[in-house]
């Protein structure tokens, strides 16, 4: 019985080696029509384990019978199967161009997608570009000046009266620089804070008229020779009538501290229009300093150490405390330039000083008189400019700002007709008003 199944297993073996070379040999002929009557070659299934295929996706090799040694006289060689496709696909690996996008606009921190990706225009100043709330500064620098102060009649021509030559007006301040300082929080949500200052410390303007006939006289009544308008025993009359020379010389400073808290229920910096609400306390400070200057006929500026000249200096504080309201309007172009209005107003208690003094310029004083009194003064300001965002971090602005104030005390309205009237001068007078304006153009920088 065992000797007839291998005698049946080696006739079929020779008879698939015969029939296999055969068909190698017969190129040209037509493929036979397969014999429907014979048992067909049973293909191996794969033996791997399923958990292998994802880490080897190469073709497995697979051994067929070899019957060797029987007779002596046939070999089968190794069968070489195509690694069957599996019949459940594993799950593809997520696109890394989507993968990608999805990073990019869950922190789009360098804002390379625009208004149109997480919608952020502003590069980093809100939530949508990850952020939880920010610290910001800046720093930059003013030129500024102020407007034509009220004329006061300091000199004219003694041999005409109606030749008026020099008034405080023509001591009108020059455009000088200061700085510009901002440091501020915003939250993730809609509110923030932020301090500044800004300041011009040196705001000066002079004038002087010359005659070269000594007939320089002067609209003040210096005709009282009371003993607190003597200079070293010299009446006033010796210094404004047929004077050589008068001068004038002013410098204003401004000074200016606001701690603002802020309000956008809308979100900060979208595209288009934007509106953030502030409301704060802001401290300005005015300070003003005229001196009229008068050289005795006969004598030029400085001779004798200043005791041919006599002096009025006239010098006004103001320290204005107060609320304001106002708002950050903007319209944002694009993710970089935006244009941005920032008007502002307030209320202010203005506790205003004065401090006048007559004295001889070798420091002989004749009279120091100094008044105070406390008002109500209004604050405005308008600030117009552009914004250009260079990245998350860093921007640039540059603009214009105009800053009104009433109900101020100048030194140009201190002095009275009458330099004897001492009780004039102790009378501060607030009724001024004030235009501070200037171009600014500074960096920010967020973190």
């Amino acid at each position: 019985m065992m000797s007839s199944t291998k005698t049946f297993a080696l006739a079929v073996m020779v008879s698939a080696i015969a029939l296999s070379a055969h068909a190698a040999d017969d190129t040209t002929a037509d493929p036979p029509t397969p014999d429907r009557s014979a048992p067909a070659l049973i293909s191996l299934l794969e033996t791997a384990s399923p958990w292998s295929r994802g880490l080897n996706r190469g073709a497995p090799s697979y051994t067929s019978l070899a019957e060797s040694g029987i007779g002596g006289e046939a070999t089968v060689a190794a069968y070489q199967p195509s690694a069957p496709e599996p019949s459940i696909r594993p799950a593809a690996d997520p696109s890394p161009d989507v993968y990608n996008a999805l990073q990019a606009a869950a922190s789009d921190t360098d804002c390379s997608s625009g208004c149109a990706g997480a919608g952020d225009c502003g590069c980093g100043n809100s939530c949508a570009c990850g952020r939880q709330g920010f610290w910001y500064g800046n720093a930059g620098g003013l030129v500024m000046t102020r407007n034509q102060p009220n004329k006061y009649w300091t000199t004219n021509d003694q041999a005409n009266n109606n030749f008026q030559n020099l008034n405080t007006e023509d001591a009108n301040v020059h455009w000088d620089g200061g700085a510009d300082f901002t440091f501020g929080y915003r939250c993730c949500g809609d509110g923030g804070i932020e301090v500044t200052y800004w300041g011009v410390w040196n705001m000066v303007g002079s004038a002087s008229v010359t005659s070269a006939t000594d007939s320089l006289g002067t609209p003040l009544d210096t005709t009282n020779g009371a003993a607190g308008l003597l200079l070293g025993g010299i009446t006033p009359d010796s210094f404004f009538t047929n004077a050589h020379e008068a001068l004038l010389w002013r410098n204003d400073q401004v000074n200016n501290i606001e701690v603002n808290f802020t309000y956008n229920p809308w979100g900060y910096d979208n595209c288009g229009w934007n509106a953030t609400w502030l409301v704060g306390v802001r401290y300005f400070k005015f300070d003003e300093n005229l001196l009229w200057t008068s050289v005795a006929g006969g004598f030029d500026y400085g001779d004798n150490g200043g005791a041919d000249q006599a002096n009025i200096n006239v010098h006004c504080e103001n320290d204005m405390v107060g609320v304001q309201w106002g708002a950050v309007l903007s319209y944002r172009f694009n993710k970089r330039l935006s244009v941005f209005a920032t008007p502002k107003m307030g209320i202010y208690g203005n506790a205003a000083e004065s401090e006048s003094r007559y004295y001889r310029g070798d420091g002989i004083v004749g009279f120091d008189i100094t008044g105070h009194k406390d008002t109500v003064s209004f604050v405005g300001s308008l600030d117009l400019g552009l914004n250009y965002d260079l990245g998350c971090h860093w921007s640039f602005t540059g603009g214009y700002r105009v800053v009104a104030v009433s109900g101020v005390a100048l030194s140009d309205n201190q002095i009275p007709h009458f330099l004897a009237a001492a009780g004039e001068f102790a009378d501060t007078k607030v009724n001024g008003d004030l235009i501070v304006h200037g171009a600014f153009l500074g960096a920010t920088f967020r973190y």
